[in-house]
């Protein structure tokens, strides 16, 4: 469910559209707010909200008007659309206690503009106040496919980088099937006619090593 929202503001930000949804956080305030008015820079907040209970003197977000309102009585219907804000870019909200959004946080999202959603942690420090950490996702490394593996691991000569390649493709096939007892005694000559670049083992004394019990 969303719980990023980005609203436009009249007021200075770091935060700021330079084309249509292209965004830029400026850290250290290298653009004035006069630079960027010549531009046609657009000043941004951004409100990361909860599902936690909104209490009176809290701030949330309207979803319907896509507002920002303080709870002084009681939510508008109910409140269903109604979600607590809990850190922001907004310097009015924060004066009034909402926690400040992180630079590491904002260096990230400019680089994932697309991202809708973050998970967040928050902790108790003292009686009933809470402090927010943004969960900023990590990039999951790539990893190398058999194939890719067996091609920079043989680059000795052309007939041993074959053999192994080959060989690891009929490995990767042979685990993800070994359950179903898919491969004959023929495959398995196959695989080891390419996998023995050295005199070890004759194939019968491999196959009765190797093959499922």
């Amino acid at each position: 469910m969303k719980n990023i929202h980005i609203l436009p503001t009249d007021k200075p930000s770091k935060l700021f559209e330079i084309l249509q949804f292209n965004l830029l956080f400026d850290s250290q305030n290298m653009y004035s707010e006069e630079y960027k008015k010549l531009h046609k820079y657009k000043n941004k907040n951004i409100y990361i909200t909860s599902d936690e209970e909104i209490k009176e003197g809290d701030c949330y977000f309207n979803n319907t008007g896509s507002a920002i309102e303080r709870l002084t009585y009681k939510l508008p219907s109910g409140g269903s659309f109604c979600k607590k804000i809990i850190l922001t870019t907004d310097q009015d909200l924060i004066k009034d206690g909402v926690q400040a959004i992180d630079d590491e946080f904002l260096e990230w999202f400019v680089k994932n503009p697309s991202c809708e959603s973050i998970k967040t942690e928050r902790f108790k420090i003292i009686y009933h106040t809470w402090i927010y950490k943004i969960i900023i996702p990590k990039e999951e490394p790539k990893q190398e496919t058999l194939e890719e593996a067996a091609e920079n691991y043989a680059n000795y000569n052309e007939q041993i980088n074959k053999a192994v390649q080959e060989a690891v493709k009929f490995g990767a096939k042979w685990q993800q099937e070994q359950d179903k007892k898919l491969y004959s005694e023929e495959d398995m000559r196959e695989a080891y006619k390419w996998g023995r670049i050295y005199d070890m083992l004759e194939f019968d004394e491999w196959f009765e090593q190797f093959k499922n019990k």
